[in-house]
């Protein structure tokens, strides 16, 4: 299984003109459903899933993504091989990369925001919550270890993009799509942060949660901006722009919301190994809100 995952989760290899066929899948999540989801209510709904179903679970949610492998059809997708990346693999065996400093027009697959109208994370089948939440955390684990605006093997999924820049405005409801030069600024400030800043970003938006007496998922991210003294309590977040803070602030609630929704198909001990949601939850455990699971 652990082998499938991993094959699931690199459909840019596969044959543009005779791919594979997936619908099988969508029977096993049909059954799935009515096995294990559909029936839970109340309390049952909150308990973590049985290993195995756990695993097919994963599988499932591989397969959504690959089932529409091209990204200019399926924007959700991030076109890395996370087993490939773990092994360092040159970033040009990786395919096309993304540079945030580079004319964003020539940027491939191709910024835009006519096909990336985001999903509701906190309302859409958990199981699709699985597959969307793999996809914008492949992106940041290969990002994860490198400095600040550096050429990187993919960027965040223009969807999650799309909707951190949303959220930051206060449009989180407004279903109007974003225009390119607004999807450009999003991914250029998702493209800023290194993991010591988002270390330092969490411990701030856990006190600033407090001071607001809400959960982190609940900020309204609008209203952030870092005065004098949290910038020098928070020494990695010193120089940066309020509209930088606020878009990342924002995918990490939309993602730490997408956890949330999906959490207890999660196996954390990741034995289907590194293409796994648990396996990439664990590398970006830093990422993740003491109160999302």
């Amino acid at each position: 299984m652990a082998s499938l995952l991993q094959l699931l989760g690199c459909p840019q290899y596969f044959s543009a003109t005779d791919p594979p066929n997936l619908a099988q899948f969508r029977g096993i999540r049909l059954h799935v459903e009515a096995q294990w989801l559909e029936v839970a209510t109340g309390s049952a709904r909150n308990l973590f899933l049985p290993e195995e179903a756990q695993a097919i679970c994963e599988i499932i949610a591989a397969a959504e993504i690959a089932d529409r492998a091209d990204p200019a059809t399926n924007p959700y997708l991030c076109p890395v091989d996370i087993a490939a990346y773990t092994a360092r693999a040159p970033l040009q065996d990786q395919g096309p990369v993304f540079d945030p400093r580079a004319d964003i027009a020539i940027a491939i697959p191709p910024i835009s925001g006519a096909h990336s109208a985001p999903a509701d994370f906190e309302k859409v089948p958990e199981i699709k919550a699985m597959s969307l939440l793999r996809e914008a955390l492949k992106a940041l684990l290969v990002a994860v270890d490198l400095p600040s605006h550096a050429v990187r093997p993919a960027r965040i999924p223009d969807p999650w993009a799309h909707a951190a820049w949303k959220l930051a405005c206060g449009k989180s409801g407004d279903r109007s799509l974003l225009g390119t030069s607004e999807m450009a600024r999003a991914h250029g400030h998702l493209a800023e942060w290194t993991r010591e800043m988002d270390e330092d970003l969490v411990a701030y938006l856990q006190e600033y949660a407090m001071r607001k007496e809400k959960s982190m998922h609940e900020i309204a991210t609008r209203e952030i901006t870092i005065g004098v003294r949290d910038r020098a309590a928070f020494g990695h977040l010193a120089f940066c722009e309020d509209e930088s803070v606020q878009v990342r602030a924002s995918l990490l609630v939309l993602l730490n919301r997408a956890v949330s929704r999906c959490i207890r198909l999660v196996d954390a001990r990741a034995p289907l190994g590194e293409a796994s949601v648990g396996s990439l939850l664990r590398k970006l455990s830093h990422l993740v809100f003491p109160d999302a699971v």
